[in-house]
């Protein structure tokens, strides 16, 4: 009887841990970032981009300039995976692990290109940098009129993220504005000085270009295009990701363009899906892994995008870009809608199916025209030497 008491308790206990799992575990966890909390403050800057996947975008430039002009400055990568490759002396920290929390707790400067969980509360002697990582055309935060994917309290989530930042990067005076409405903040702590990625594009050697194409196996003879459209919001695989059904006919590209043409397909970093593009060996190459755009920025003859915030920094290179908007009315008038009229103000030019899309690349790669001037006049304007300018007000 005894022995079938036991084993009932024990199932009990196995049924109501899974049923208040994630409880038990937000509470374990907070109470350890409590603790660590209590600690002394050290002088040190703690990174991630892209909520550790990658090694990559706005953080990864201010880390390079970091240990150019303040190689004394200690660093903490959180990272998915910390066998990623970082040059120069760092700390590389599991994402989610006991030294996560410790260091998050214990290290002045906070350096993030996505939002963070609320576990990690601020003290108030810390200084979070919010880098973000795109111009907005797509509706933003509180700025959305349906949020498909954050549930009901995602507009207040999303605003009470917004007021732990002690700054937040601007890369122009179009997106300092909507940044104060989307993410409920004043403009007292906005850097208007540029995205530290985009440095890079005004640094160009055809050393670098080669090396970058050479790594890939891409042709150095060869022109590249790059695709990298967004995410469809009503798309939702999973907690955190999402499908994406690539509306394009490579077997059509491979024909017309495979002779002199490779294509990159750079999917965005909350899309789950892997692309098997098997049989269009030597023509498609899924770059989605790639921890760095803004080399492939620098490889690409032309850049095929839709809603995407990619368009905003490839116009800094003053290269061809084609929008491929297949299904505008849906998402504009469903899904996310955009901060300004896209038909109105665009980088180039706009296709709503394969035949345009064709043509169009025929008419850009043999062609010299790049970014429209006035699209180029209002979301190009910070330039060259955004890194340096923001880590001299952090520090």
């Amino acid at each position: 009887m005894m022995l079938f008491l036991s084993i009932v308790n024990l199932f009990l206990v196995l049924f109501l841990y899974r049923i208040f799992r994630k409880k038990i575990i937000s509470g374990f966890k907070q109470k350890i970032y409590t603790n660590f909390m209590k600690l002394r403050l050290k002088d040190r800057v703690i990174l991630s981009s892209f909520s550790g996947k990658s090694f990559s975008d706005n953080p990864k430039y201010l880390y390079l300039k970091i240990k150019e002009i303040y190689p004394e400055m200690e660093t903490i990568w959180i990272l998915d995976d910390i066998k990623t490759k970082i040059p120069g002396e760092t700390r590389k920290i599991k994402r989610n692990s006991i030294k996560h929390f410790y260091y998050m707790a214990t290290s002045k400067y906070w350096i993030f290109n996505s939002r963070i969980p609320a576990l990690f509360k601020k003290r108030e002697e810390q200084i979070y940098l919010q880098t973000w990582h795109g111009t907005p055309y797509k509706k933003l935060g509180l700025d959305m009129d349906v949020a498909y994917f954050g549930g009901g309290n995602y507009k207040l989530n999303f605003y009470k993220n917004a007021q732990r930042w002690d700054y937040l990067i601007s890369p122009n005076k179009y997106s300092t504005k909507i940044f104060q409405s989307a993410f409920g903040i004043s403009e007292d702590i906005i850097l208007e000085y540029g995205y530290p990625r985009n440095d890079i594009l005004h640094e160009i050697s055809l050393e670098k270009v080669n090396s970058i194409k050479s790594s890939l196996l891409i042709p150095s003879d060869k022109k590249v295009i790059l695709y990298c459209p967004t995410w469809r919001d009503d798309k939702k695989s999973s907690n955190k990701n999402y499908k994406f059904d690539v509306e394009m006919d490579l077997n059509r590209l491979k024909v017309r363009f495979g002779s002199s043409c490779v294509i990159l397909m750079r999917m965005h970093y909350l899309i789950s899906e892997f692309m098997d593009l098997s049989e269009f060996e030597g023509f498609a190459y899924d770059v989605s892994s790639y921890d760095d755009i803004q080399e492939l920025y620098i490889i690409s003859d032309l850049m095929v995008t839709d809603y995407s915030s990619t368009m905003f920094d490839y116009a800094y290179l003053d290269r061809p870009i084609i929008l491929y908007m297949y299904d505008f009315d849906k998402y504009t008038n469903t899904l996310r809608g955009g901060y300004f009229d896209i038909k109105e103000c665009n980088p180039g030019c706009l296709a709503y199916d394969q035949n345009e899309l064709e043509s169009i690349i025929e008419l850009k790669l043999n062609g010299s025209d790049g970014v429209d001037k006035e699209f180029y006049r209002i979301f190009c304007e910070k330039q060259h030497t955004s890194s340096e300018m923001v880590l001299n007000k952090l520090f």
